[in-house]
């Protein structure tokens, strides 16, 4: 089996923040004004990573150029983790670019090196991002293999140690001060700086340079923090463009729709509730929570509820960035159903009521809510629909229509049902004392009636 995994990722915020215009001539450029990533047709031009923001504006008259920004790769690379985190347990992030496996410990899972890294190409191949891979018996071995493009999974430690020497030190993780200082007495590969003794280096140079190269060999050891999976899912996406209308923003929610969704799937929820926030320029955030009855973890129906609620809604400034946050998560436990109903219908009451909350807004779609109360008139109570309530419900025989008030029973009924005795009330000085019963009159409606200890009688409600 495999000891250490590195898989290297060397575009990884032009691959998912512009993951839609891979067509369109972009650059991002660091703090110093030089290209770090170029889209294909960037390349195509000419254009060179390390090239000078200057020079690469004068040579393409249409390059969109964009900031490198660290902390959006920090923040993929978590996402790749916890989605390759349900199949392989000890990930370490390796910030900007990297995440390190230990494989070691797959062992009782998996066959061989071939299924195991089979599963997790599978994986990775799904996220459409590019990446490079390699193997090694220490951790900067298999990451100096990774970042030199070597792309294959060494089961012989020695044919790694060998693909190692024939490498240039511009793939060692060594300042480019220390890497001139080796090539002014003719070190410029590996080979030649792992024929050094490690006295050797320390005599001459850096404690930093001697530490990598014990590690890089394995004589000294490689301490490492392993991942944990987040509770929750925050994703923002930067537009590339300036958006003034709602439809127009269909495809990049889509697009972190579908990372939270391979989130949820990865750790086995179900979201209740997404909240949508729309960034601008010089305007504050707008922010929108949808709840759904039925827990979801599907892109697609997510989308269809915020769409519905930005239908109406108008842009006070154009969107420069959205950001998706989902919180309240269930366990993914499978749904409740019948197993030999045949009747399907076409909109379940979960998906109706989430609709017409996305439509109406939350607070105008209301319900008969059934609280913990004996007492009929207190009991029923008209609500806000709350999608995140789990309060279990009093399963009893109740009328569809409920009178405000009881009036006075005066025509002639045969019972039915009953009687059902309900005795409460002293607490809060509203003493019920009553005999239920169902009965229905002469014209065949069922009626909810009861009588007093006086031997009175009054109808309460009335069953559709």
């Amino acid at each position: 089996m495999l000891n250490w995994l590195y898989l290297y990722f060397p575009q990884l915020q032009l691959d998912t923040q512009f993951a839609m215009s891979s067509t369109e001539v972009i650059a991002l450029a660091n703090h110093q004004g030089n290209l770090v990533q170029l889209s294909t047709a960037a390349k195509k031009k000419g254009l060179t990573q390390g090239q000078g923001l200057g020079q690469a504006s004068l040579l393409v008259s249409d390059l969109a150029v964009y900031p490198y920004q660290e902390e959006v790769e920090v923040a993929e690379l978590k996402r790749i983790a916890s989605v390759l985190y349900n199949y392989t347990a000890d990930i370490c992030i390796m910030p900007p670019k990297g995440l390190l496996i230990a494989c070691d410990g797959m062992q009782s899972l998996y066959n061989n090196s071939d299924q195991y890294w089979y599963v997790l190409e599978t994986q990775l191949k799904t996220l459409g991002i590019k990446y490079y891979f390699a193997s090694g018996s220490s951790p900067l071995l298999a990451k100096a293999l990774a970042q030199a493009g070597t792309n294959v999974i060494f089961t012989n430690q020695q044919n790694a140690r060998n693909q190692l020497a024939l490498l240039s030190l511009q793939f060692a993780d060594i300042t480019t001060k220390e890497i001139a200082l080796l090539t002014r007495v003719g070190i410029t590969h590996f080979k030649q700086l792992l024929s050094v003794s490690l006295d050797e280096l320390a005599r001459r140079y850096s404690r930093e340079l001697v530490m990598y190269v014990g590690k890089l060999t394995g004589q000294y050891p490689h301490r490492v923090t392993f991942y944990i999976p987040d509770t929750h899912f925050e994703k923002q996406l930067t537009l590339h463009y300036e958006v003034s209308l709602t439809k127009h923003l269909e495809k990049p929610l889509l697009l972190v729709l579908k990372q939270q969704q391979a989130f949820l799937l990865a750790t086995c929820k179900l979201a209740k509730q997404v909240t949508l926030i729309l960034h601008f320029r010089e305007v504050a955030n707008l922010v929108f929570e949808l709840s759904s009855a039925h827990a979801e973890y599907r892109a697609e129906h997510w989308l269809t509820l915020f769409l519905l609620r930005l239908e109406n809604t108008e842009l006070p400034a154009p969107v420069i960035a959205l950001t998706i946050k989902s919180d309240y998560l269930v366990s993914n436990l499978g749904e409740e159903g019948d197993l030999f109903s045949q009747h399907k219908s076409g909109l379940d009451t979960a998906m109706l009521t989430a609709i017409l909350q996305a439509k109406l807004g939350q607070e105008q779609v209301k319900t008969l809510t059934v609280y913990n109360d004996l007492r009929p008139e207190i009991a029923s109570q008209e609500n806000t629909f709350n999608t995140l309530s789990n309060a279990p419900q009093m399963k009893l025989i109740r009328p569809s229509f409920m009178l405000r008030s009881p009036v006075e029973l005066t025509q002639p009924i045969t019972i039915s049902h009953g009687p059902e005795r309900i005795v409460t009330g002293w607490w809060d000085n509203n003493n019920v004392a009553r005999d239920y019963f169902i009965a229905r009159d002469e014209s065949g409606r069922w009626l909810w009636v009861f009588r007093t200890p006086k031997k009175q009688w009054f109808i309460h409600g009335f069953f559709s």
